[in-house]
């Protein structure tokens, strides 16, 4: 005798009484996120100038962001855009963003060099 799992049985039962899919029917697959773009893989600022970086991203309903300097979390940081008003030649290095959705996250890097004015 075959058996199956009570929640197939119950599945079963719902789709005869109410008209629904059966189980053997496609169940999408939530879509992975994507980054569309990423930041600009070399970016070059002078020093005390505005710097600004963008990922676009798609996934699977709302999208969370979170960037990175080298590594280290950017308290507040937490949108599409990343904007520094006034850039320090300390502030140089690895900017990374963590795109997540309800599925995990991705991630993408872009470097940025920042000059001191002569």
């Amino acid at each position: 005798m075959k058996t199956f799992p009570l929640s197939r049985l119950l599945l079963g039962l719902a789709s005869a009484t109410l008209g629904l899919a059966s189980s053997h029917d496609h169940v999408p697959t939530p879509q992975p996120r994507v980054i569309q773009t990423a930041p600009v893989a070399r970016t070059v600022v002078n020093e005390g100038a505005p710097l600004t970086l963008t990922v676009t991203a798609t996934g699977e309903g709302s999208l969370n962001y979170q960037w990175y300097r080298n590594n280290r979390l950017l308290p507040g940081a937490t949108g599409a855009t990343y904007t520094d008003e006034a850039t320090l030649y300390s502030e140089q290095g690895s900017y990374t963003v963590l795109v997540s959705d309800n599925n995990g996250g991705t991630r993408a890097t872009g470097f940025v060099n920042v000059l001191i004015p002569n």
